[in-house]
């Protein structure tokens, strides 16, 4: 007659010790609904927190909007027809004229422009001031960029619009600044008086002249 082994002993009896530590007194089933309770509230007060920080309004250009901004676009002429090493060339010798003192005086406060790229030229958004001066600052910064680009790039010539008219600053995308872009019917506006223009030419919207001569 076989000897049952200690194991099958084992398991045909019931162990009267606890599971864990012996040492710890068992838990309740209060004692686990309380942390389950605790866990989940932790979390879904997370959760809130994070759908009230997306809902949040961001500050600075995503809310600013204006009636009457002023818009500055420039375009270089037959920029697809050029090598694609001319091209960087080009629009790397367009935007240092942006690094100039008459340039960087217009753009002293920089939560009042923005500044994005076209593909093939550049767009300067700025809200606007009535003054007369600051629509002669933006003219003399429009015929800086003809002369600039003349000079500086041979054979290259650009045209530059400019208008008045509203638009507002959109947050795109992320937290910094080139994630912002400047929308509105002004822009669309400006663009067209772009493409009216002459090469080496700076083409003026007629509501940036009245209220400029006002």
């Amino acid at each position: 007659m076989k000897r049952k082994s200690s194991a099958a002993k084992k398991a045909g009896q019931k162990s009267s010790r606890p599971h864990g530590n012996p040492h710890r007194p068992p838990r309740s089933k209060s004692d686990f609904r309380k942390k389950f309770v605790a866990r989940n509230s932790e979390k879904r007060l997370q959760k809130r927190k994070r759908i009230a920080k997306s809902k949040r309004p961001s500050r600075g250009l995503s809310q600013l909007y204006t009636d009457d901004g002023l818009i500055l676009i420039c375009d270089i002429v037959d920029f697809s027809r050029l090598p694609h090493e001319r091209q960087a060339e080009v629009v790397k010798c367009l935007w240092a004229y942006l690094q100039q003192g008459k340039v960087r005086h217009l753009l002293r406060d920089p939560k009042r422009y923005l500044i994005n790229g076209t593909g093939d030229g550049l767009m300067l958004a700025y809200h606007s001031y009535s003054e007369k001066a600051r629509h002669r600052e933006f003219i003399e910064v429009a015929a800086g960029f003809v002369r600039h680009v003349r000079k500086s790039c041979a054979g290259i010539h650009l045209r530059v619009g400019v208008h008045q008219g509203p638009f507002s600053f959109v947050k795109v995308a992320g937290k910094k600044r080139s994630n912002r872009q400047a929308v509105g019917t002004g822009i669309n506006q400006c663009a067209r008086i772009v493409s009216l223009g002459d090469k080496d030419t700076v083409t003026v919207g007629e509501n940036f002249v009245s209220n400029g001569e006002a």
